[in-house]
């Protein structure tokens, strides 16, 4: 009996470690910013690659970008999978649509009033020779986003989006690629 308890404890803790979601911390956020500014500032070297972790990635919304999320979006995580990434939080569209100073009802307000889950699927590409983050799909409140309010999101949070092209967001002229696999993006440098 000894033995069983023991195994099932164990086997618990396992598998609350395997799901446990990655450790944020001031620290991390600051490691992913001066990586960024490395890349902002052009301070790389051609064929560099720049590791940001899913956790540096994390911590950096959660420790410099929440004051700066827009009004109707609150708490974003990133997921790092191979050749893509999840991008996960809570959005009220009246909530940002009305701070935007646009109008709020029709259709859109009776399916999509509220808070609600989103789940953006993204992966890189290349954009006239440049990276590129292309959102693949938008998972909102249980439903599959139609593409017009996908760019219309994109467009009224993302001002490098690029219009008519399913928006890819461009990244800067110094990333040559950016290869997503399991917890971490790897940026390489022209």
């Amino acid at each position: 009996m000894r033995q069983l308890i023991l195994t099932i404890t164990t086997l618990t803790l396992v598998t609350t470690a395997l799901a446990a979601p990655p450790t944020l911390s001031p620290e991390l956020s600051r490691s992913a910013r001066q990586k960024i500014e490395r890349i902002e500032n052009g301070r790389t070297t051609p064929g560099e690659a720049i590791v940001l972790t899913e956790a540096e990635i994390n911590s950096l919304l959660e420790y410099e970008y929440k004051p700066e999320m827009p009004a109707g979006v609150r708490e974003p995580t990133v997921r790092i999978e191979q050749d893509h990434a999840t991008i996960h939080a809570f959005v009220d569209i009246g909530k940002m649509q009305q701070v935007a100073g646009g109008s709020w009802g029709g259709l859109w307000a009776l399916l999509f009033s509220g808070e609600r889950e989103l789940n953006a699927q993204c992966g890189p590409r290349a954009l006239d020779g440049r990276a590129a983050i292309q959102v693949e799909s938008v998972e909102f409140g249980g439903a599959t986003l139609p593409g017009t309010l996908v760019d219309w999101l994109i467009s009224a949070t993302v001002s490098d989006a690029e219009s008519g092209s399913g928006n890819p967001v461009a990244l800067p002229d110094n990333i040559r690629s950016v290869r997503l696999e399991p917890e971490q993006a790897v940026v390489v440098m022209n």
